[in-house]
C-alpha cells in the first residue's frame, strides 16, 4: 500500500477499493486489515460497508492458509 489509512478519517469507498487492488501478497493483505481494523475502533458506528471489508479479508487471508496447508499436506 502506497499510503496509509491513517491519514484518512472516513476514506471514501473508492479509495478503499484502490488499496485493496494493491493487494498483492499476505504481508500487504494483514497490514490493510490491521489498518481497516483502527478505523473501525476509531468510529464509533462504522458502516455495514467497512466491516464487510474486513469481513472480506478475514475470509481471503482464511482461504489463503487452507490453500496453504493443502498444499503442505
Amino acid at each position: 500500500m502506497e499510503r496509509s489509512l491513517e491519514a484518512e478519517r472516513h476514506p471514501s469507498h473508492q479509495m478503499l477499493d484502490r488499496v485493496e487492488h494493491t493487494i498483492y501478497d499476505r504481508e500487504s493483505a494483514e497490514r490493510y486489515l490491521e489498518e481497516l481494523l483502527d478505523l473501525v475502533a476509531s468510529q464509533r458506528y462504522p458502516s455495514h460497508r467497512m466491516l464487510a471489508r474486513i469481513e472480506r479479508v478475514l475470509t481471503l487471508l482464511a482461504l489463503a492458509d487452507a490453500e496453504s496447508e493443502a498444499e503442505d499436506g
